[in-house]
């Protein structure tokens, strides 16, 4: 009985830190805040994280099911103009990742500089990818992945809980939704059925390859295509987007704990720094993209900002932006992160062994 109770115990609160969490997200959207759903979800999961010393279960399954259910959501709801507007803004877009990635990689030997971190982890750290690709990439490369996912996940902790206050304090958001023109229609039975199977197939696909930012990726590629081409989806339920948001926010606040805070402490002045003036770069990058393009202020702000893919864009209809373009151009970044991260590494390793 003892060793069933204790195989059961971290389930059992995997499951009390989502009610928690989904209680906290409730909370703060009764209160009006700005994505005060997804704010409060983090924040009370990670209260409770940090307060029980017991081991967690689940949180790694809730990440997954979150980004599986958010790409999902964004493939669904493409239509043909936004690949065209997308296609548009090619040049500008790629502009803007490079020069995101190069400061990146600046601040990264900057980084190596000022703490004893070495050169790899620091670069890791700097660079402007999502929590979950930036730490795989860490694991794979056999870097620090403790300190990578300290830094990313006080970065990506700062942009969420900041965006929805410094954007209308800056005055760069534009108030009011856009209209799109397009009619609503309800996503029926056998569009949800069919949505259910893409997701078990982006699941099971995404732990064969194990690619970084797999989980969003290939269920908005899959989904995104079918409905395109073959079968239109309609509308999902507004349900579907809050439990998206509960599952990621919940994975988001489960790692607070003391042990991170602890790494932070070592990195967090030079981390600060670094934030700030990345968070900076995006703002600037994002108002250029939008007087460049077609894109609204709002959706170039929220695609600009280096955070994670998913968690902007769980924010993004709460800012009056839209969450596909700013997912779509997240995952740009990740997938060319994912691609060169590798190879360049591998060059600098080889450099400091010629």
């Amino acid at each position: 009985m003892d060793w069933k109770s204790k195989r059961f115990k971290p389930v059992i609160q995997g499951l009390i830190i989502l009610l928690i969490g989904l209680a906290g997200g409730i909370l703060f959207d009764s209160m009006g805040i700005s994505a005060g759903f997804f704010m409060g979800c983090m924040l009370f999961s990670g209260f409770y994280r940090f307060v029980v010393k017991s081991e967690i279960a689940l949180t790694g399954i809730y990440n997954q099911l979150g980004q599986i259910i958010f790409g999902m959501l964004i493939g669904t709801s493409f239509r043909q103009e936004n690949l065209e507007t997308m296609k548009l803004a090619t040049l500008p877009i790629l502009f803007q990742i490079i020069v995101l990635v190069s400061a990146g990689f600046l601040m990264g030997m900057l980084l190596s500089r000022l703490t004893p971190l070495d050169r790899s982890t620091s670069i890791l750290s700097s660079l402007p990818g999502g929590l979950p690709v930036m730490t795989s990439l860490a694991e794979d490369l056999k870097q620090n992945v403790g300190i990578v996912a300290v830094v990313h996940y006080f970065r990506l902790t700062i942009i969420v809980l900041t965006m929805p206050l410094l954007m209308p304090f800056l005055g760069l958001l534009e108030v009011g939704a856009k209209e799109t023109g397009v009619v609503s229609v309800p996503m029926d039975f056998n569009g949800y059925l069919l949505l259910g199977l893409i997701g078990v197939v982006t699941f099971v696909l995404n732990h064969r390859i194990r690619f970084p930012g797999g989980h969003m990726l290939f269920g908005m590629v899959i989904s995104g295509s079918i409905h395109l081409f073959i079968y239109p989806f309609g509308d999902t339920d507004g349900i579907v987007k809050l439990i998206a948001i509960v599952f990621l926010s919940v994975s988001i606040g489960s790692k607070i704990t003391l042990e991170t805070i602890l790494l932070l402490r070592k990195v967090i002045l030079p981390a600060g720094c670094i934030i700030i003036t990345l968070v900076t770069l995006g703002l600037v990058l994002g108002v250029l993209l939008h007087k460049l393009t077609a894109i609204d202020l709002n959706t170039a702000l929220l695609s600009s900002v280096p955070g994670g893919a998913a968690s902007l864009t769980a924010i993004a209809d709460e800012l009056g932006a839209d969450m596909r373009i700013v997912g779509s151009l997240h995952l740009y970044r990740l997938i060319l992160l994912a691609v060169l991260t590798p190879p360049l590494f591998f060059l600098f390793n080889r450099k400091k062994t010629a």
